[in-house]
């Protein structure tokens, strides 16, 4: 069944890759694409193009896809994946420290050379440990590789990467890109098959990822046990998704055969899409004993993108049909210390960053709402809807949001569009700003 589905799905992108990456070649031989997206291009010859993003440089023809668009996506995965190396750091150092503490505090009757023998041992089994070994990272559907590269060369304390693609073509161009930007090939695997069945044989041979990344063409929803069953506890999970209309309530039936979820067609279709992934992604990881935590989760152009770290807990998956019915406060809001260390990065502040990231000011825009953001309020009010639904005059959406804080109650706007509002203001405190609005025209009349 995982071949089937996975074999499908990366024949699917195959052709779909062939098709499009044509066209982005024209595209960017013309010159036509927006030089915010991506790095400068420079001619080879006819067949391949030179593009640098990031610290990599790749080689761009063909018969292998890229997508300058995703430069977005590609540059956030990079700047939460450098923070979540240095959280894992910290969490060795502190482990490490427990067992030398620990080890302090042992007491035995036998002693050797006046210490004692088990706490001797204990010593020297925490020296060897000491060294934080660095995280293993997996780009699952890795088309040129530009992903995998990005990961090696940016992110701190990275041991290996392996990148899988089911198109062989895609594989030359991994392994050609790693020899240009001199990668060491014995810490970047380039594999060429299923990514489900690659991710299977890793957690067979118990060898598992500190970060997976999946970013297929439609839906990740056929990787996602794989992905769960080849992650470490504690790791991270990154996941995007791009089929939005099944998302957003265009096909119910589609929606609940893919992720276990009939969506409703509404305004509030982003929000609900990120939801109906995370929760897919928390059954996934329940039926293995593991429990998920959210980071960071966007809804942005034509996708959605969610990292959630991974963690195995029988105890807390059990809990997770109350979990799923109602994505608690507190879970949801430890994504905010993760977007705070994310917009520290020195990528995003000016004079600081060794790495020219082009799309720093929308993640700075984005993530900076994000964070602000009501993460216990499921439900947004569409305010140019509201405005029309009274037929007045849309006002500045500030004088709302003033009208709700003054009263008491709590308001942050949407980060896929400023003119929707999460708010735990009561219909009737929101339907009477614009009465009164209604009023005072009636007054000017």
């Amino acid at each position: 069944m995982a071949l089937r589905l996975g074999s499908t799905v990366c024949t699917e992108k195959t052709c779909t890759a062939r098709k499009s990456s044509a066209n982005n070649f024209s595209i960017l031989r013309a010159g036509l694409f927006e030089t915010r997206r991506t790095g400068p291009v420079q001619h080879i010859n006819q067949e391949l193009l030179v593009v640098e993003e990031g610290r990599a440089k790749i080689l761009v023809g063909k018969d292998v896809f890229y997508n300058p668009v995703q430069c977005f996506n590609r540059d956030i995965s990079i700047l939460v994946a450098k923070t979540f190396a240095e959280v894992r750091r910290t969490e060795f150092e502190q482990k490490q420290q427990k067992k030398i503490f620990s080890s302090q505090h042992v007491a035995t009757s036998v002693e050797t050379d006046g210490r004692p023998l088990k706490a001797k041992r204990m010593e020297s089994q925490s020296t060897e440990e000491k060294k934080f070994a660095g995280l293993a990272c997996l780009d699952a559907l890795s088309a040129s590789g530009l992903r995998g590269l990005r990961y090696f060369l940016e992110v701190p304390y990275v041991r290996e990467v392996a990148v899988n693609d089911f198109d062989e073509h895609a594989v030359e161009s991994a392994k050609r890109n790693a020899t240009l930007n001199r990668i060491p090939p014995e810490r970047f695997e380039v594999h060429c098959g299923d990514a489900s069945f690659f991710m299977y044989e890793r957690a067979i041979a118990q060898k598992s990822f500190d970060i997976i990344d999946l970013d297929p063409y439609g839906t990740a929803a056929p990787f996602l046990d794989a992905a769960l069953n080849a992650i470490c506890d504690g790791g991270m999970l990154g996941v995007t998704c791009t089929d939005m209309g099944v998302l957003a309530g265009n096909h119910p039936g589609t929606c609940y055969s893919k992720y276990g979820c009939i969506p409703q067609k509404a305004k509030y279709c982003h929000e609900m899409a990120i939801r109906i992934l995370l929760g897919s992604i928390a059954q996934h990881a329940g039926r293995q004993e593991k429990v998920i935590i959210p980071l960071v989760s966007i809804s942005v152009d034509f996708y959605v993108r969610c990292f959630v770290r991974v963690f195995h807990s029988p105890v807390r998956a059990k809990a997770l049909p109350c979990a799923l019915g109602n994505q608690n406060e507190q879970e949801l809001n430890n994504s905010n210390e993760i977007i705070q260390s994310v917009l520290n990065e020195d990528e995003l502040k000016e004079g600081r960053n060794e790495v020219d990231f082009r799309t720093k000011k929308r993640i700075q825009g984005i993530l900076g709402i994000q964070m602000r953001e009501l993460q216990d309020i499921p439900l947004i009010y569409s305010y140019g809807d509201l405005c029309g639904f009274f037929r007045i005059k849309q006002y500045p959406i500030a004088l709302f949001i003033s009208y709700l804080l003054c009263q008491g109650y709590r308001v942050s706007q949407f980060h896929t569009d400023g003119l929707y509002v999460k708010t735990d203001a009561p219909p009737r405190i929101v339907f009477e700003f614009f009465i009164i609005q209604v009023m005072r025209l009636d007054e000017d009349v």
